[in-house]
């Protein structure tokens, strides 16, 4: 076998397999130096034999096996020509890629023992793919790894640390899922295009500066920080250039804040449901994780954090929120509103600048009292839904100057005017009726 250059042995029978165990481990130890690419299933060894050289070696796949280190003894003969290197389901604990420097793929799956990666920070590395699951790894220095494309260390359930590269400019998937980490520093990675942290319930501070995250195309943040949910998938987005870019964010109260122990300040989680154009990055991603990362309710910070949202067509926000955000004038593309079961009694007079709203619903916030002044200066609005607002008495008079309302509706009751209901005559008549259905509503004297 002086020439042998592809060798692949696999156990399927158990009892095969021991009773030439002894056989299989002499020969082992004549793995000839010419191979290429090998493959051993069971193998029976806890590192390769001294005896091979491996210079040529290209591809090394090990499952189910005994191997515990790549060398025995300490021995740390390099493989410069290894480039890719997949152990699953084995016994190994150390690796340290000093030992096979033109490494371009390292997968380790369900190697419960592994716990530690040696990543030489001088070392330039040419990793492309580093997969690792299932494994003890607590932490994690990445070094310098410019190449590196995809990153995934899922179920890695003791992992409390990850040293991200400062520049990570070809990363492209980046998958943490499962983890323990508090902090994560994502550095600049402009050409990330997926990253998963769900369920990183310790996860309480994730540093991803405005622009790093241009290119995502999916982020799940489901069970990270105060998200109980988190939805943002844009790659059946890319098509439809134009869609509606749009927020719906749900609050429920919550008593723990996993950084601030002692903080008697409202505390919520959110599920966020957010959709962006397929065409257009706005950045708002960035914005949005960190509204995620602490419990604690700072409104003002809540309210920045929604009025800093660009090219956002459609907003709604549901739930335990107890005061709308203040600047929703900023919001310039808006043209739907809707408070759901909030706890709002008072709406700002932002919301009366907005010049592009065409929809505003009101649904079954029953503690509001009264809408703002100015509600008629909102000159393209077409939709007005007041609908189960138990306090709400009166209607503010600048309701008249609304010149193009389509359809009214109150008590859960709705009139629509026909396509050809121009003149505003008409249309205060469709809104009078509309809303004196409910009882409790006084509609001022109109026109």
């Amino acid at each position: 076998m002086r020439d042998l250059r592809f060798l692949h042995i696999d156990f399927e029978e158990d009892g095969y397999y021991e009773d030439n165990i002894v056989e299989f481990d002499k020969v082992s130890e004549y793995l000839p130096s010419s191979l290429r690419f090998m493959r051993w299933n069971v193998f029976p060894s806890s590192s390769l034999p001294n005896t091979f050289q491996g210079k040529y070696l290209v591809g090394l796949e090990m499952v189910n096996s005994n191997i515990v280190q790549l060398w025995e003894d300490g021995e740390e003969k390099v493989l410069n020509n290894l480039r890719f290197l997949r152990i699953v389901d084995s016994k190994l604990r150390t690796f340290d890629l000093k030992l096979a420097p033109n490494l371009e793929q390292l997968t380790i799956l369900f190697c419960d023992d592994f716990e530690e990666l040696h990543m030489p920070a001088d070392h330039h590395s040419k990793l492309e793919y580093l997969h690792i699951s299932f494994s003890n790894l607590t932490s994690l220095h990445l070094g310098n790894t410019p190449n590196l494309k995809n990153l995934t260390l899922e179920d890695c359930s003791n992992l409390v640390e990850l040293q991200m590269p400062t520049y990570s400019l070809k990363l492209e998937n980046l998958n943490l899922s499962d983890s323990k980490l508090r902090t994560l520093d994502l550095g600049l990675t402009p050409n990330l295009k997926r990253l998963n942290l769900r369920n990183c319930c310790d996860l309480v501070e994730i540093n991803a500066p405005i622009g790093c995250l241009k290119n995502l195309l999916f982020l799940d943040l489901s069970c990270c920080g105060r998200f109980k949910s988190f939805e943002f998938d844009k790659r059946y987005q890319l098509a439809k250039a134009g869609s509606l870019s749009e927020l719906h964010l749900i609050a429920e109260p919550t008593d723990v804040c996993p950084l601030h122990s002692d903080n008697d300040s409202s505390k919520f989680r959110f599920e966020c449901y957010y959709k962006e154009d397929g065409a257009s990055s706005f950045g708002n991603l960035e914005r949005l994780i960190s509204l995620g990362q602490c419990a604690c309710t700072n409104l003002e910070s809540f309210s920045r954090s929604i009025c800093s949202l660009e090219g956002i067509k459609k907003l709604t926000l549901e739930g335990s929120i107890t005061e709308a955000p203040l600047d929703l004038d900023q919001l310039e593309c808006l043209e739907e509103l809707t408070f759901s079961s909030t706890e709002i009694k008072y709406l700002p007079d932002s919301i009366c600048r907005l010049k592009h709203l065409k929809s505003f619903k009101i649904k079954s916030c029953w503690l509001l009292e009264k809408l703002p002044e100015d509600i008629g200066r909102l000159e393209s609005l077409e939709k007005l839904i007041l609908d189960d607002c138990k306090l709400l008495q009166d209607i503010p008079n600048s309701i008249w100057s609304l010149t193009h309302p389509r359809r009214a509706i109150g008590s859960s009751e709705e009139h629509e005017a026909s396509s050809g209901a121009e003149h505003p005559q008409e249309a205060m008549s469709i809104l009078r009726e509309a809303v004196c259905i409910s009882a409790d509503l006084r509609l001022p004297q109109g026109p």
